[in-house]
């Protein structure tokens, strides 16, 4: 049975003509541009995460031939952005991640950016609280995991060199 997940795909090829007609195609969606690199976002009905960030390429592909998908947008948060998307303080959420409050075992931070400002993909956000809180925040997102193989899948598209070094298995040895 499908389910609703929230998901964003960073594309080149969309220029500022481009991006209108996105927007027309697809009015569900959240076209940003930052950095240089133009990020589409929608909330997409399928059978599971793949599949939804696969409708999203599809209907963008469809509506602009020239964008090619780069990377699935992980949409990245610190403590400060997961205690306002889950209404809760800073405090609260800081205390839950470093296990001093809760049943602990937070999902680990992905990375730390700027003074130590650690970071997580949102979509482990929602999948913890409801797994070890029960607390349904109403979000699905795409896993870390199904991101890094479509990541692959996209470059691998893009690149015939690198879909021969893998079909040569150098990953796995």
């Amino acid at each position: 049975m499908p389910s609703t997940y929230k998901v964003g795909v960073v594309f080149e090829g969309l220029d500022h003509a481009s991006l209108g007609l996105v927007s027309r195609a697809l009015p569900e969606t959240v076209v940003s541009e930052a950095g240089g690199a133009t990020t589409v976002r929608a909330t997409v009905r399928a059978p599971g995460p793949a599949a939804a960030v696969s409708q999203l390429v599809e209907s963008v592909s469809k509506a602009v031939p020239a964008a090619v998908p780069m990377r699935v947008d992980q949409d990245l948060v610190s403590v400060s952005d997961i205690a306002r998307r889950v209404g809760r303080t800073r405090a609260y959420v800081r205390l839950l991640v470093d296990g001093k409050r809760g049943p602990g075992r937070f999902p680990p931070a992905i990375g730390v950016v700027g003074d130590g400002i650690r970071v997580w993909p949102w979509s482990v956000v929602p999948e913890w609280f409801d797994k070890v809180l029960g607390v349904d925040l109403g979000e699905n997102g795409v896993p870390p995991l199904t991101a890094a193989v479509l990541d692959v899948s996209f470059a691998t598209r893009r690149s015939p060199e690198l879909a021969s070094a893998l079909g040569r298995g150098w990953l796995t040895s």
